[in-house]
């Protein structure tokens, strides 16, 4: 019988060492560049540049305009990640919503009354859609979702372009514009003289219907053990595809509401320009059309 002697290491592991303290290391790396980009002004200065954004009433209404498919964006990766399914697609999920708004907001045979709807529900189907693909492979065939649903975002990208350069191309001028959605279709505004439209109101509602999903209602509980511990959500009879597929759909929709909401028309510049701006994949909203 082969004997086991246990002794004290008197040097930690490299790698144990590392993984302690990696993440220690980024975020004192982060906040010494934020330090350095400060250096040599006024901290009291600094702190007005961010608060200026709600130092008057037109500040106010547009953070809140521009925070909007942010908030959609945060609650579809919130709602994924919950479950431990790594939904790195919003990006390509938005631009399904946008997409999708835009066709539907171009068509002359609907009723004026119906775009806006039609609009929203057609936005959160296509990136429900499209998130379902990774979602799909990952419960079926055990393929890394992470991999998929962030390729997936070039595979939809470039299928844009292809439609903006193909049967979306301006005839006349030739220019790779998507069509101009009806004026019955934009957005209601909510307060007069601002910009402050329907999205904002959505966006709101969204993030307090996720809340209640997740925090008072069996769904959330099950989402939570899926994400938890997904052997003990097996034994206690959770159907681990069917709540992984209902995760994966309603993180898209929310990533595609922002869509519908940022960009009902767009133009292929706007895109490249908003891609080499974005930091992640999941937070590709912040990009403005101008």
């Amino acid at each position: 019988m082969t004997g086991i002697r246990l002794e004290a290491r008197a040097k930690p592991l490299v790698a144990q060492h590392s993984s302690s303290a990696g993440g220690r290391r980024g975020h004192a790396g982060a906040v010494q560049r934020a330090c350095r980009a400060g250096r040599g002004r006024c901290p009291h200065r600094i702190f007005q540049a961010f608060l200026s954004s709600l130092s008057t009433a037109f500040n106010r209404v547009e953070t809140v305009v521009k925070a909007a498919p942010l908030v959609f964006t945060g609650l579809a990766v919130t709602v994924a990640f919950r479950a431990k399914f790594w939904n790195i697609g919003a990006e390509g999920q938005l631009l399904a919503g946008a997409m999708a708004a835009a066709f539907i907001g171009a068509r002359e045979g609907l009723p004026a009354w119906s775009l806006v709807p039609l609009m929203i529900a057609g936005g959160a189907l296509a990136g429900s859609v499209w998130a379902l693909v990774p979602a799909m492979l990952k419960t079926r065939f055990k393929v890394d979702d992470v991999v998929t649903s962030l390729l997936l975002n070039f595979v939809l990208f470039y299928g844009m372009m292809a439609l903006l350069d193909g049967p979306w191309k301006d005839p006349l001028s030739g220019y790779p514009d998507s069509p101009d959605i009806r004026l019955q279709a934009e957005f209601p505004i909510l307060l007069r003289a601002t910009r402050l439209h329907l999205g904002v109101l959505l966006a709101a509602l969204a993030a307090a219907g996720v809340w209640l999903m997740l925090c008072h209602t069996t769904l959330g509980f099950e989402i939570d053990a899926v994400g938890e511990n997904p052997n003990a959500a097996r034994y206690a009879g959770i159907n681990l595809a069917a709540v992984t597929l209902f995760t994966a759909a309603v993180s898209g929709a929310l990533a595609g509401l922002a869509g519908v909401g940022k960009w009902p028309g767009f133009t292929s510049r706007s895109w490249p320009a908003c891609r080499r701006a974005t930091a992640t994949p999941a937070l590709s909203s912040p990009c403005s059309r101008a």
